[in-house]
């Protein structure tokens, strides 16, 4: 825990010191007024002022101590806080696509959201409570021992019994009961958070899909809840009732008729305020651990995160393409997911100006290849190169003049039509917006609403994306199933405008028309390409007639 705090505060170190030194002082002095209360006992009359003055000194001491070391945590955790969710944005922003496959669709918010959020006890709270549970225990016994040490001893022993107990609750041996628990609540959130989400999908289909995920997430959070309690919950009782004052005031009488029958009734109130002082510190890690630990594994979590390998880019500036196209080669290309492959050992070369339709069926790798080439992901064997250059030579700048891509998923940017058609060509005028438009199917509808953002359906929020593309005039174009939401006109002014592109086009589909004008075909199978040629050479291969039949089944369904 300390090593991730030292870590994250390293920038305010200052700050974070000194509200130690004044939680430290603030620890001290609220010894002071206990310690007087219990001297005024049998104090003589004309002590009360001196003790008086020495309650209401160290009182008013550890209130402005107290109150400006909180005060100086809570600013720590507010500027730590700014400070780590700008170098997390930053930072997911340079990540591969794979990371946040990996995390699925909630981990970049809890990253940015909750674990910040959960740093707030490990940055404002436990170095206070942790400086306070050195300080004024240390200084309590240390008075105690010296009016009566077998007494206090005995006295320690609920202390110690209730120590040596949170000991065990944070043992390695119950560790999986607090994992378990937080993984289950992980998954209800997540599945809660699809339910809310998609209300009409719950509706469509009651008791099935995503809605019977997030009753089963529910039950097995219970479940996994039911088991911390049944493992924690005793323990954790059995600890507050030795930390309790009855117990320690009751228990405190017990030993001092034993062991102290001489004890004044001044030495027995200071026991039993100093107890409390002691008790205190520990009660309130006690009641905090869990929050603290959320806290230390979310620490964890940022620290990882900010460490995690990066896209990689160089500082080459893009260079010329031919006037048709960039020149395009994959070399022993690769990547996996945990110890699986989703894409292995690929070799191609696409000549400039050449169409390639990448066909498999769904899972073959078609996407994960496009997105090796678009540098979303990093791959874990081989090369990519534009025009005889390693891709991680570019710049970022460069490469993305390079290389436009239609993804699947294209929901536009929430913003203006000129802005969405401009967002890769600047300096695009109106007339020539209108003609992508035109050219695509779009313009009887969207060419008079440039400066609007119109409610688009989804075929027509694919063509936006692929009109988008055409303006950018990169030299490389890569498409992911570009025609999936059209009807059969739209699909034919699309195959149109592809065809008559002066670009390399990679196109990953499952669109018989399209492959059939490209000019070869590359079948994917399992992560492996298994061919490469022309339509009419690969028209009877077996995996691409598989991957074919997957669409002709969808256009019958529809």
């Amino acid at each position: 825990m300390l090593s991730d705090l030292r870590a994250l505060t390293r920038p305010f170190r200052i700050m974070l010191y000194s509200a130690l030194a004044l939680q430290a002082l603030a620890g001290v002095s609220s010894l002071f007024p206990w310690l007087a209360i219990a001297r005024l006992v049998d104090a003589a009359p004309a002590a009360y002022p001196f003790w008086l003055g020495v309650a209401a000194g160290g009182l008013a001491l550890w209130l402005f101590a107290q109150t400006l070391a909180l005060h100086l945590t809570h600013l720590l955790d507010a500027r730590l806080c700014h400070r780590l969710r700008s170098q997390l944005a930053a930072k997911l922003a340079r990540l591969p696509l794979n990371w946040f496959v990996r995390q699925g669709e909630s981990g970049a918010a809890r990253a940015l959201s909750q674990d910040i959020q959960a740093l707030h006890q490990l940055v404002a709270h436990a170095p206070a409570e942790l400086v306070q549970l050195a300080v004024v225990p240390g200084c309590a016994l240390a008075l105690l021992a010296a009016v009566q040490w077998p007494l206090l001893l005995f006295a320690l022993i609920p202390l110690l019994a209730a120590a040596l107990l949170f000991r065990v609750i944070r043992s390695p041996r119950l560790r999986p009961a607090f994992e378990q628990r937080d993984r289950a609540f992980r998954q209800l959130n997540d599945d809660y958070r699809q339910l809310v989400a998609h209300p009409l999908l719950a509706r469509q289909f009651p008791g099935a899909g995503i809605e019977a995920r997030a009753r089963q997430s529910l039950r097995d959070f219970l479940a996994a809840f039911h088991r911390w309690l049944r493992r924690i919950g005793a323990l954790g009782a059995v600890t507050q009732l030795l930390l309790s004052a009855a117990l320690s005031a009751g228990w405190l009488l017990l030993g001092a008729r034993w062991l102290a029958p001489d004890l004044t009734l001044a030495e027995l109130a200071l026991f039993v305020l100093l107890l409390r002082s002691v008790a205190q510190p520990v009660m309130a890690m006690g009641h905090g651990g869990d929050a603290l630990r959320a806290a230390t594994l979310a620490a964890g979590r940022i620290r990882a995160l900010l460490a995690h390998p990066e896209i990689r880019w160089g500082e080459r500036s893009a260079i010329a393409s031919a006037p048709q196209g960039a020149a395009l080669r994959l070399s022993d290309l690769g990547c996996r997911q945990d110890e699986r492959w989703l894409l292995q050992g690929v070799n191609l070369a696409v000549e400039p100006g050449e169409w390639l339709a990448i066909v498999g069926a769904s899972g073959s790798g078609k996407s994960t290849l496009l997105r090796l080439i678009a540098r979303y992901s990093e791959p874990d064997s081989g090369t990519v190169s534009l025009n005889g250059v390693p891709a991680d030579a570019f710049s970022a700048q460069a490469f993305n003049q390079m290389v436009a891509v239609v993804p699947q998923e294209h929901a536009p940017p929430a913003m203006s039509l000129r802005d969405n058609l401009t967002l890769f060509a600047a300096g695009a005028e109106a007339a020539q917006l209108r003609r992508v438009l035109a050219a695509l199917g779009l313009a009887e509808r969207l060419q008079e609403r440039l400066d609007e953002a119109p409610s688009l359906s989804g075929g027509e929020a694919q063509r936006l994306a692929i009109a988008r593309a055409l303006l950018a005039r990169r030299p490389l174009l890569l498409a992911d199933e570009p025609t999936s939401a059209q009807d059969r006109q739209s699909r034919e002014r699309i195959l149109t405008a592809l065809a008559q592109l002066p670009a390399t086009r990679l196109v990953a589909t499952h669109d018989a028309e399209l492959c059939r004008r490209a000019d070869r075909v590359a079948v994917l199978a399992e992560g492996r390409l298994l061919a490469v040629g022309t339509p009419a050479a690969l028209a009877q291969h077996p995996a691409l007639l598989a991957a074919l039949a997957e669409r002709r089944e969808v256009d019958d369904e529809a």
